[in-house]
């Protein structure tokens, strides 16, 4: 059997846990063919460089992509919208005060949910959480305009107190993905770890 990628390089192929789907990124897009036929099931766009990675969830229902654009999208395997989980680093004072971000986070809801921070300790660094709910306003472009509003969406962010400045780990889309997202996500948060220095 021959699928078409329609043209570039195949960077990374995955098939779903049950071999039904297998998933392939080659551009900024995200193909999911019928693995039994070779007809295409879906086109999911949303990185906005190369996908150099991809692979699904042990149940087979969540789809990750990994991009040359810094970010992490989640997918229903199913071909619905996908969440997106950027990290950001800017340097030491850089990128606003931990107050800052958390406020512009919740600017980003209508209305602003009431939701509080969480603080803990996670190896020797100090980690601020937050889980936010409601119709999301999809900031993007230079000026971070509204791209529309998404009602039923979430958003899971932590700021880390690195020794070098903070780490900004936000984590957005519909409710549903992220909830199936969020075991992963306290994954990663609790995998982080101060680099040795040699």
């Amino acid at each position: 059997m021959s699928l078409r990628t329609y043209g570039g390089t195949v960077w990374s192929c995955s098939f779903s846990p049950d071999g039904s789907i297998l998933a392939c990124g080659h551009d900024s897009t995200l193909r999911l063919w019928n693995a039994h036929t070779g007809v295409q099931k879906a086109a999911l766009k949303g990185h906005s460089s190369m996908v150099l990675a991809c692979f699904f969830s042990p149940d087979g229902r969540t789809l990750t992509s990994v991009a040359e654009d810094n970010t992490i999208r989640l997918w229903d395997a199913s071909g619905q919208e996908a969440g997106e989980c950027g990290v950001f680093f800017f340097g030491r004072g850089q990128g606003g005060s931990i107050e800052d971000n958390l406020t512009r986070w919740k600017g980003q809801f209508e209305p602003p949910p009431a939701a509080k921070p969480v603080q803990k300790t996670v190896n020797g660094l100090k980690v601020h959480e937050i889980d936010l709910s409601g119709t999301y306003l999809a900031p993007g472009g230079p000026m971070m305009q509204s791209q529309g509003k998404k009602p039923g969406w979430r958003l899971l962010g932590a700021i880390v107190e690195a020794p070098d400045g903070l780490v900004f780990f936000k984590c957005t889309g519909p409710a549903a993905t992220m909830a199936k997202a969020e075991k992963d996500f306290q994954t990663l948060v609790k995998s982080l770890s101060k680099a040795s220095r040699t």
